[in-house]
């Protein structure tokens, strides 16, 4: 305990001063804002990233690492109590955080006769919605905690936290010269990768275990989920911190730079004192205490100075507007006539392939049934949003329906599979009918509703509901498919249905979007609209084929058990 204090005294310290080292272009808002919100910002930063990783990091503890049917009560008791006290310390840092940051934005002290006037206006920006949204999930995961101490409360609790982690990461670093999606999506993954590493960690060093046998299998089952994380933690913060500054002479020649040196130094020692821990535990288990007491000290230095670079600008300028009607809307240039850019346009989506990296990497760790459906479908999915049809989809409709259609037939069908045979044995009766017009229906809701699909077509946070949801369609399609034989045909008559209705229908979908990219190829959208209706029912006719071959080579009570 002793230790950790003093590491997170050094962690406060580290990222004042570092602050302070790298405050930059920054000074002239800090002069106004007045000393304690140059210093109280990195300070109540720290606070919060380190209550952050107790209460993700010890949900993820509770609930996963330490074995389920192992004698560990008592220690899961310990670690939410620590959870549920991290997460009012969070909600408390976090309103004081959005305090800090109007203080900093508007250049008023908080001692201030006009702190406050026009803080309205502040909370109903971008930023100012993210900042509640993030207290409110954080005072909800509070809340959740202290109702219980069994695995399931860690993981509605650690849901909540990562909901809230990602709210955290919409109101991160500024993107520099990058495009919003890759910068919010690295430093999603960044943080989660520091909160489910540094967390557990911390946690295990406040929790006994007398059992040597057991202590061994937690701290094995740690080392391993630590090393993805430290994977992750390293490609993903290269990956932000490239779209931050200029070059690479960046790294030693401004502060934010030599900051982020740091951090890499740290990482790579940290690195090395894991590969060292592993070694350590094939030896004995009881070596890893005072290994992971340095691990935790380095670990908070570098929570400090992610404070300290958070509160300075990037070296890297704001992203200037990419001109044209297409640049306007997406951010992006308008591709070329897909007759020659169909295939060479690709844009590497970073939320898709460090999801499809991380789920892999876990379901091989685990162990884990149809390890080859699941790879599959992952690097089907990294490549579908990463290809051309993605690029394409954001200007026009017909790529934008092809695009959520592959990801519904190509990764949500083999996924079904991943879903326990009594889970589909439930799919009976009335729910059947439910279930079977499901898949038609979020995907309706999502083309016909204004409001959902423009939002989809605006923000990254709809824009991933949306794959996630066409990911959710294809896999309750699969499901109902594999339990009601009808459903193989009923499902794609919908579909095409869908398609008809889209091919007679005179309303243009988002017409203020798809109409208005300045395309001189494809330019009338009503008839690109036509060709994705087209394609729709031409993939349902396709999807039909495959499951009724499919249903006809295997045995009928293998199917319908699967």
């Amino acid at each position: 305990m002793i230790v950790l204090a003093a590491a997170l005294i050094l962690a406060l310290a580290v990222s004042a001063a570092g602050a302070l080292f790298a405050e930059g272009s920054a000074a002239v808002l800090f002069d106004a804002a007045g000393p304690l919100t140059q210093y109280g910002l990195p300070l109540v930063g720290t606070v919060v990233d380190t209550a952050m990783l107790l209460v993700l990091g010890g949900c993820v503890l509770a609930a996963w690492i330490l074995p389920a049917a192992a004698p560990v009560g008592p220690q899961r008791t310990r670690i939410l109590q620590i959870v549920a006290g991290a997460a009012v310390v969070w909600t408390l840092g976090d309103i004081a955080h959005l305090l800090l940051s109007y203080s900093l934005a508007t250049g008023q002290s908080l001692g201030s006769g006009r702190f406050g006037s026009d803080l309205p206006v502040y909370l109903a920006s971008d930023l100012g919605r993210w900042l509640i949204v993030g207290i409110l999930l954080a005072a909800a995961a509070s809340v959740t905690a202290l109702t219980g101490t069994s695995r399931s409360t860690a993981v509605i609790t650690g849901a909540l936290a990562a909901l809230a982690l990602f709210g955290k990461a919409m109101t991160g670093h500024a993107s520099g010269g990058s495009d919003h999606e890759t910068a919010t999506s690295s430093l999603l993954f960044h943080l989660a990768a520091v909160a489910v590493w540094v967390g557990p960690l911390l946690l295990l060093q406040l929790i006994r275990v007398d059992d040597a046998a057991l202590r061994a299998r937690i701290i094995r089952r740690f080392s391993a989920v630590a090393l993805i994380a430290w994977t992750v933690l390293a490609l993903s913060g290269v990956w932000a911190l490239w779209v931050r500054i200029t070059s690479v002479n960046d790294l030693v020649a401004v502060p934010y730079g030599q900051l982020a040196t740091g951090k890499i130094l740290l990482l790579l020692v940290l690195g090395a004192a894991g590969w060292g821990q592993r070694r350590l535990i094939a030896q004995r288990a009881d070596g890893f205490i005072a290994l992971a007491r340095l691990e935790a000290v380095l670990m908070m230095l570098a929570v400090g100075l992610g404070a300290a670079m958070s509160s300075s600008p990037p070296p890297a300028p704001e992203a200037e507007v990419v001109p044209g009607p297409a640049g306007l809307l997406t951010g992006f240039p308008l591709p070329p006539n897909p007759q020659w850019g169909i295939l060479t346009e690709l844009r590497p989506d970073v939320f898709a392939i460090f999801t499809a990296g991380i789920l892999i990497a876990v379901w091989l760790w685990a162990d884990l049934p149809h390890r080859r459906t699941l790879v599959t479908a992952m690097v089907l999915f990294a490549l579908i949003q990463s290809s051309s049809i993605a690029v394409y989809g954001k200007v026009l409709f017909s790529a934008h329906l092809i695009q959520h259609l592959v990801l519904l037939a190509a990764v949500g069908l083999p996924l079904s599979r991943l879903l326990p045979s009594a889970w589909i044995a439930r799919i009976t009766g009335r729910r059947r009918w439910v279930l079977t017009a499901a898949p038609l229906a979020i995907m309706v809701l999502w083309y016909h509703w204004p409001a959902a699909l423009w939002a989809a077509l605006d923000t990254h946070t709809a824009h991933l509901a949306m794959v996630l949801s066409a990911v959710v369609a294809g896999v309750i399609w699969g499901a109902v498919s594999r339990a009601w034989a009808p459903s193989v045909l009923i499902l794609p008559a919908l579909f095409a249905a869908w398609g008809f209705a889209l091919t007679i229908s005179d309303r243009v979908l988002a017409p203020s979007w798809f109409g208005a990219t300045g395309r001189t190829w494809l330019a009338d959208a009503l008839a690109d609209q036509r060709s994705a209706a087209l394609a729709l029912v031409t993939g349902a006719a396709l999807i039909a084929i495959v499951q009724v071959l499919q249903r006809r080579t295997r045995p009928r009570a293998k199917i319908d058990r699967a």
